[in-house]
């Protein structure tokens, strides 16, 4: 994956990353979503009080490319949202898996 930041990830961090590759894998498209930061305040997104996508136009581009989401959640430890749009025949594993790709946001 190129331009690796030099940037210290958290654990909770990796595993987002790790679940949003995990997921664009399967052909699943994700959107990233807001975080809890270590203030126990929402990031990402002006005014946030939950879970959120974390821009307005989530459905007009929801990421499908695994470097594009490396890239992407190398930044920040953004939420890992599922596009619930209808998945495309070359996706594999089952949707009732998408629950264990969702985050985990409780700050560490």
């Amino acid at each position: 994956m190129s331009g690796t930041k030099n940037k210290k990830m958290t654990v909770a961090g990796i595993e987002l990353r790790s679940a949003a590759l995990s997921a664009t894998r399967r052909g699943w498209p994700v959107v990233p979503g807001t975080f809890l930061g270590t203030d126990r305040r929402w990031h990402g997104r002006d005014n946030a009080s939950r879970l959120c996508p974390i821009s307005d136009t989530w459905q007009d581009s929801p990421i499908t490319d695994p470097d594009q989401a490396y890239e992407i959640w190398s930044e920040h430890p953004y939420g890992v949202l599922l596009d619930p749009a209808p998945r495309p025949a070359r996706a594999t594993g089952s949707p009732s898996c998408a629950a264990a790709l969702r985050y985990r946001h409780t700050a560490r």
